[in-house]
């Protein structure tokens, strides 16, 4: 499994890709874009015309892109391919795909890249590339509840062994300096008949 790198090392890395961005570029693409990729061109475009942010539009036409190159593997380069199962099969394929940490993705990236693609494709249906939108009854996924069992250890055994000694102890000491050592042998308060007995002084 990889480790995260720390902070000082992307930092490090982002400072090498920034120096290196303007010397060698990769060759431009002689293929011509896809009708998928046309159509996601012309909704990054409605975002920006739209005067949506600029880091709200990079991130969902990222998610975007991410999903045409997907579609794009299975065979589908068409707006109108695009079907019922094509859609359950990604969202298949993300419940099961593995980060490059070796984790799953998480419930919120999931859901974010759903998002992005569920608005992509309404923006398709607005402009009847396609006939209906399959995200769009998809709603935000709730964890499931976990019921964590009980253990029962010795500290948990035996705190309230050690709260139940504590008290009697408090008790005792109590009777003995307020009530009088009678009231720490018996565990009763002596009533107002035998107090005098039990105390002659207090007569006086």
């Amino acid at each position: 499994m990889k480790t995260r790198p720390t902070r000082s090392e992307s930092a490090l890395r982002m400072k090498e890709w920034r120096q290196h961005k303007g010397g060698l570029k990769a060759p431009e693409s002689t293929v011509p874009p896809t009708l998928l990729e046309h159509w996601l061109e012309k909704w990054r475009q409605s975002m920006e015309e739209r005067g949506t942010v600029t880091v709200t539009v990079v991130s969902q036409w990222g998610h975007g892109r991410k999903f045409v190159r997907w579609c794009q593997e299975k065979g589908v380069t068409d707006p109108a391919w695009i079907s019922t199962g094509l859609v359950q099969a990604w969202l298949l394929d993300l419940d099961h795909r593995i980060t490059r940490w070796g984790t799953p993705l998480s419930g919120s990236t999931i859901d974010g890249a759903v998002g992005c693609v569920r608005r992509f494709l309404t923006f398709l249906c607005e402009c009847r590339a396609i006939p209906t939108n399959p995200l769009e009854e998809r709603r935000r996924r709730r964890p499931p509840r976990r019921n964590l069992p009980v253990v029962l250890d010795e500290a948990t055994v035996v705190i309230p062994k050690i709260s139940s000694f504590l008290t009697l102890i408090s008790g005792w000491i109590t009777g003995v300096f307020v009530h009088g050592p009678h009231t720490a042998q018996t565990g009763r308060r002596p009533c107002s008949a035998n107090r005098a007995r039990l105390d002659p002084d207090s007569s006086r």
